[in-house]
């Protein structure tokens, strides 16, 4: 029986796993199984900025990084923490607002759709919302996992 990385939920350091193979500048997320850098960046971006940036990012040599869907970043979120990230958790966060690569799909009155889902780890605000894709938030790069544009359809 091979059990696949969502079949458990692991609690506190035992959900994250430091690679050599990165330096030790990223962890492999045993819960979702995908590569997370331990030190995203602080540089307030755009959404398309963020997106390139992670495009063309190195971590120990090694590219093929991408922006998180929100459902990735969504399984980060713990609201009885502050930060409301979950506990046990190896990141040096910079900020508590990141872009994902989910776009926001619902037209505008004039018909455009210039939105992204965005996440908020401050307490109090905690969550995924949406903002333009000209706004700015933080970058924080992910290997693996779906690397996909995923669509968030409001009702």
């Amino acid at each position: 029986d091979q059990s696949q990385p969502w079949d458990k939920v692991y609690q506190g350091t035992e959900r994250f796993r430091p690679l050599s193979k990165f330096n030790f500048e990223a962890v492999f997320d045993k819960e979702i199984g995908v590569v997370w850098e331990i030190s995203p960046s602080g540089e307030e971006m755009d959404w398309y900025d963020a997106k390139d940036h992670c495009r063309n990012h190195t971590v120990n040599g090694i590219w093929g990084w991408r922006l998180p869907t929100g459902e990735e970043f969504a399984t980060l979120l713990d609201r009885s923490n502050d930060p409301a990230i979950v506990s046990g958790h190896p990141f040096n966060l910079q900020r508590d607002d990141y872009w994902t690569d989910t776009t926001y799909h619902r037209a505008s009155q004039d018909g455009e759709n210039d939105r992204a889902v965005d996440i908020i780890f401050e307490l109090g605000e905690e969550g995924l919302g949406n903002e333009s894709k000209w706004f700015g938030h933080g970058v924080w790069c992910v290997r693996g996992g779906s690397s996909y544009d995923g669509q968030y359809a409001p009702f």
